[in-house]
């Protein structure tokens, strides 16, 4: 089976490789794809990058995400707000907008 891969996929996992979030950000705001947009967001959860998963899900207008993210956010409690954060991240849910 043959496939062609945008080049821009590969791009931002470099980026994150080398831990440039604010290229692989960068790169997705010029290139405005969704899918590109729902990958870094994954990723940005499962490394705990607050600021490039509200980015995320702001692009794909997850705003029902984004509002339990900034909850978890202005959590004052460090305990609290690391149980809130690693339950969020482990939760199986979908990049799509149901609205």
């Amino acid at each position: 089976i043959t496939t062609v891969i945008s080049p821009v996929f590969e791009t931002i996992h470099e980026y994150l490789l080398s831990n440039k979030w604010e290229k692989a950000l960068h790169l997705c705001r010029f290139v405005e794809n969704p899918k590109v947009w729902a990958m870094l967001t994954v990723l940005a959860i499962q490394n705990m990058n607050v600021e490039v998963a509200e980015a995320g899900l702001k692009a794909c207008r997850l705003v029902d995400k984004l509002f339990h993210l900034q909850y978890i956010k202005s959590l004052k409690n460090e305990k609290v707000k690391h149980h809130h954060n690693s339950d969020w991240q482990l939760h199986n849910f979908k990049l799509t907008n149901s609205g």
